[in-house]
Formats: structure tokens, C-alpha cells, sequence
């Protein structure tokens, strides 16, 4: 408490002064500070702030697309801008302009839920398999069957430097078949690089006449299955989903989203 007195001509009169509480000016930080986010999803972020007894901040999104909430719930846009990069920001209540932003990129999702395929006219054969290798400067990937199985899967391998040396085999993709259906392969691999950021690839497979258990549910005895992987972290984890393909056998391909070039939405 600063005190102060004044001399008056009747006396003495004491004045007090209250002060703020705060040891410092506040700071704020924001976690996570970066990353990938992906189209269709949420990120939560959290704030901390120092310095202050009021710990509360206001939420932003200072550039890029998408929406926050004033609890930082990060709403990503359905699909992925020209500019990919997206700030938010968080200032303290205490004091606006104390600030911590999080800096990270948009990438595209795989589909959520199941999706028919329709209207697709041509049979490419067997073993017509587009892009099973893409690159990004010196980052290629390269993805192959698995052996046959009850539970076939799909490969990828990693390699930072112009496919000299290559990472230990991941798995991107994997089906479980039912007991009537046997052991099978998987079939017409596809890989491509986001354009944005060399760590978020993609992954397309396709298994044919195959009952889909387990994670995707997708009961499709009688007709074709295909599959989107996604990695936001080098191909080190995947999450997959699963598209139906109503009997019709399709070699598929996938491409990166070109933003410099507007966009390619969805794949």
C-alpha cells in the first residue's frame, strides 16, 4: 500500500492508496502453440496466463479460416483454403495486450462416415496402380501390399533424403475379413503428399468383394471396399476411414490439394 499525507491548515489527513495485486505485467501463453490441424475437426487450445489474479482471456482467430470459441475450441472449415495457415490468438483480460498466438496448417481429412461411389464406368485391371510413390523435396513415400491375410494390410515407407536411405515399414491401412472370407491382399495402393506440408500424406487403397470389421463397420459382402488413410505426423500413425464402392471394382488414384491453384476440396 503507498501511503501519503497531506499538511493542511487544520492538520494532518491521511490518504490510502489501494495497488494491484499483480506482482508483474501479465503474460499469456497458449498450448499447443503449433501443429496440423484438419479439415472437419476441432482443436481445443488452453491459455495461462501470469502476473494477474484475473486469469481469463478472450479468444481470436487473427488470420486463416475457420471459427474459435470463447473456450478455445478451434472449428476448422470444411475444406482447405488458398492460405492454409491459420492464427489464433488469446489476450488477457487483465491487460489486451498481452498476447500469445498458436500458428498451424490446415490439411484435408479423410471422409468421416461411409460414401457411395457412383457413376464410375471403367475397370482398370489388375495391378494398375497410380502414384505408389509421391514426393515433396527431398521427403518421398512409397506404399505396397502387405502379405495375404486375414487382416491385409497396406505399407508405407518414409525417406528424407531423395529415396537414398528409407524408415522402417508403417502400416497405413488395415482390413479384418470376416472367417468365410478367407485371407486376401490389398490392392491398387495410391499415395500423395499434402501440398502444404510434407508430413500430412494420404493413402488410398482397395480391397475387392471384401466384408470390412472392426473400426469401419462397413458391411459390404457382395461389393468392392476402398480405403483413405491420412498422417499428419510422417506417416508414423494413420487415421482411416472407409468408402463403399457398390460392386463396382475401381483402381483408384488420389492427388495432393493443390492450394496455390485454388484448391482441390476434397479427395
Amino acid at each position: 500500500m503507498n501511503l501519503r499525507f497531506i499538511v493542511c491548515a487544520v492538520g494532518v489527513v491521511w490518504i490510502g492508496a489501494c495497488t494491484n495485486s499483480a506482482s508483474g505485467p501479465a503474460t499469456v501463453s497458449v498450448t499447443p502453440s503449433s501443429g496440423t490441424v484438419l479439415t472437419c475437426d476441432t482443436q481445443q487450445f488452453s491459455a495461462t496466463v501470469t502476473g494477474s489474479t484475473n486469469t481469463g482471456v478472450v479468444w481470436s482467430v487473427e488470420s486463416g479460416s475457420g471459427t474459435i470459441a470463447q473456450t478455445g475450441l478451434y472449428s476448422a472449415p470444411l475444406s482447405v483454403p488458398a492460405n492454409a495457415s491459420v492464427d489464433v490468438r488469446a489476450s488477457a483480460l487483465a491487460d489486451l495486450a498481452a498476447q500469445a498466438d498458436a500458428q498451424f496448417t490446415l490439411a484435408t481429412a479423410v471422409p468421416s462416415s461411409q460414401i457411395a461411389v457412383t457413376g464410375a464406368q471403367t475397370n482398370l485391371g489388375d495391378h494398375a496402380w497410380a502414384h505408389i510413390a509421391a514426393a515433396s523435396g527431398s521427403r518421398v513415400y512409397t506404399v505396397w501390399p502387405g502379405p495375404v491375410s486375414t487382416t491385409p494390410q497396406t505399407m508405407i515407407q518414409r525417406s528424407d533424403d531423395s529415396g537414398k536411405t528409407w524408415s522402417s515399414s508403417a502400416v497405413a491401412i488395415t482390413a479384418t475379413l470376416p472367417p468365410s472370407q478367407g485371407q486376401a491382399q490389398m490392392d491398387c495402393m495410391a499415395v500423395a503428399v499434402d501440398a502444404g506440408n510434407p508430413d500430412v500424406v494420404y493413402v488410398y487403397a482397395f480391397q475387392d468383394n471384401e466384408t470390412v470389421e472392426g473400426d469401419a463397420a462397413a458391411q459390404n459382402p457382395s461389393g468392392d471396399t476402398a480405403f483413405f488413410a491420412v498422417s499428419t505426423d510422417g506417416a508414423k500413425t494413420f487415421k482411416q476411414a472407409v468408402m463403399r464402392t457398390n460392386k463396382v471394382e475401381i483402381c483408384g488414384d488420389i492427388i495432393s490439394p493443390e492450394r496455390a491453384a485454388g484448391g482441390i476440396d476434397e479427395l
